[in-house]
């Protein structure tokens, strides 16, 4: 009976602390898992985000350079820009170019022609368009040039998923071994607490105890393993990050840097962590994501993602510079963060201003030469030189038009060139806007008879005045009806209108042309734009008359905008302030 009570007195006193070892085990369990599924859930959205902020900027790229080849060299010149673009890029697995009837034009990358070009269907409308397809990121761009056109980039997902098993491996595998450590540490400190009488009882367990500690030694070098396999996949990503061209900024809800790698702390001339913990606006003055104390209660406003634009930055010397930055936004556990790209441009500018003085100095000096040919051949074709006439006269008159048109391209060239210079001098009065509109029309006329397109003047402001420039203005709305007139199909009609409204006056200028593809809208009052199109009609200008429009009315403080609808009306529309009458 002794030696019964002797035996199962211990058992006895062992099952209270039963529940207590499996309640620590649990709760050290769940917490494992859930750093587990935080773990590999944050490398995959980092991943993500960094995979999808490069293919979006590869688009564009590949969408400019595929623009700036002319019509009937893209067949036979995009094979090879697309093979060098995708060569020394593993994420990007295939890029196409699809015409307007999603024809494939041109096909590259590691995985060319796997996919039948009859399976792929375009977006419906134009613009950019961001898609995940199993594992791959599909990228549509719009080119726009042909209207239609379509270029899909596809990268590769595989990094993601492979990152994210391994996190979540690792994570799991170091989640047992705190487990059973945390449990092995609990039985020991209770044993220490156990009477002589338990320790006697509890040396018949102590070749479990054993077995539990081989098996924690076997866990714990399965997770050292798996710690260095984790340790080897950051350090490769960070290596990546560290030597990519591009600079590479990630920056809190606060507007704040959270981290940059290398070529972002080259561009600013910063130490990488000299640029952590920066407001983001004492770099970009011009970024309108303002700096907010971490305090305040509300977060910058939100961002739309795969924003992309040209700013002016500052270095770490105060001195400024031009830059291209690129941010996309994501969410990761509530929090808004932004990461962006950076790109010092100042060489790029560099080269655009000698290419532009190049144009204006050769425009220069063909100005005069130009001048006295044209009226030479002015008074050749007008029969005003003896011995020249019937064929000889008829060329004359053929001449004298090119010369003409050539002349008003070289001085549109470098009146441009002084407008953007700022060296154009404007004569602003307070003058009334109907004389301005009447004598406009009136050097209209010649090209509309030409044309056999009547001019309308179908509303009036009589007695409304601005300040402006008059000989300017005139010219910007002679330009919109030349390009009306152009436009316009032979018997037809172009319709000015001028009406006030609020306290603005307003010139629509208004035909039933071809219009104008939406594709357009951003770029359209640029200059040495045209619209890549089947109508001869487009090629007939030099791509300066609405870049001189816009520039003209923007200087004397109004604006310019068009609504279009293709082949039923198209209408340009300058907004001037209006001045009060007396």
């Amino acid at each position: 009976m002794d030696a019964a009570s002797a035996s199962a007195t211990p058992e006895h006193r062992l099952r209270p602390d039963l529940p207590l070892i499996v309640l620590v085990a649990a709760l050290l369990f769940a917490g494992s898992s859930a750093h587990t599924w935080y773990s590999a859930r944050t490398a995959a959205e980092v991943a993500t985000g960094a995979i999808e902020d490069r293919a979006l900027r590869q688009a564009d790229e590949l969408a400019h350079a595929a623009r700036s080849l002319a019509t009937d060299e893209r067949a036979a010149g995009l094979d090879m820009l697309l093979d060098t673009a995708t060569a020394g890029d593993r994420g990007a697995r295939r890029v196409l170019l699809l015409d307007r009837d999603a024809r494939v034009v041109a096909d590259a990358g590691a995985d060319a022609r796997a996919t039948p070009a009859a399976s792929l269907v375009p977006p419906s409308a134009p613009g950019l368009h961001v898609a995940r397809t199993g594992n791959r990121l599909v990228v549509w761009r719009s080119l726009g040039e042909p209207a239609g056109s379509w270029l899909r980039l596809e990268y590769a997902m595989d990094g993601v998923w492979e990152l994210h098993a391994r996190v979540a491996r690792a994570s799991l595998l170091l989640g047992l071994a705190s487990t059973a450590l945390g449990v092995l540490v609990l039985m020991a400190y209770l044993k220490r607490t156990w009477p002589a009488g338990r320790d006697r009882a509890g040396q018949g367990r102590s070749l479990e105890i054993e077995s539990l500690g081989q098996a924690l030694r076997e866990v714990s070098s399965k997770v050292r393993e798996q710690e260095a396999v984790l340790t080897a996949v950051t350090k490769r990503l960070e290596a990546v990050l560290q030597h990519v061209i591009d600079g590479i900024i990630t920056l809190d809800e606060h507007g704040r840097v959270e981290s940059a790698n290398l070529a972002a702390a080259h561009v600013f001339q910063y130490a990488p962590e000299e640029l952590v913990g920066l407001p983001f606006d004492r770099l970009v003055p011009d970024f309108p994501l303002a700096h907010q104390d971490e305090r305040d209660a509300d977060p910058a406003p939100p961002l739309a993602s795969g924003l992309r634009l040209e700013v002016s930055a500052l270095r770490k010397d105060g001195s400024a510079f031009p830059l291209t930055l690129g941010l996309t936004e994501m969410r990761l556990d509530g929090r808004r963060l932004l990461v962006g790209t950076v790109r010092d441009i100042t060489e790029q500018k560099r080269l655009d201003r000698m290419k532009t003085d190049f144009i204006a100095a050769v425009s220069h000096e063909l100005r005069t030469p130009l001048t006295a040919i044209h009226g030479s051949l002015e008074l050749l074709a007008g029969g005003e030189v003896e011995g020249i006439s019937g064929k000889g006269r008829e060329l004359a008159h053929i001449a004298y038009k090119n010369s003409g048109r050539l002349t008003r391209l070289v001085n549109d060239i470098l009146d441009f060139e002084a407008m953007e210079a700022g060296t154009m001098r404007f004569e602003v009065s307070v003058v009334e806007l109907m004389p301005i509109v009447h004598e406009a029309i009136e050097v209209s006329r010649p090209q509309a008879r030409q044309k056999q397109v009547e001019l309308a003047l179908t509303a009036a402001a009589t007695g409304a005045r601005v300040m402006v420039d008059p000989e300017r203005l005139q010219r910007a709305i002679a330009n919109l009806l030349a390009n009306a007139i152009r436009l316009s199909p032979p018997s037809d009609r172009v319709e000015i209108a001028v009406t006030p409204v609020e306290g603005r006056l307003r010139i629509a200028v208004s035909d039933r042309g071809p219009g104008i593809p939406e594709e357009y809208r951003p770029h359209l009052f640029e200059k040495f734009v045209q619209i890549d199109g089947a109508d001869f009609r487009y090629k007939a200008g030099a791509g300066l008359g609405l870049a001189i429009v816009r520039t003209i009315v923007e200087r004397l403080g109004g604006t310019v905008d068009y609504t279009s609808e293709p082949d039923v009306r198209t209408t340009f529309v300058i907004e001037l302030p209006e001045v009060a009458r007396a």
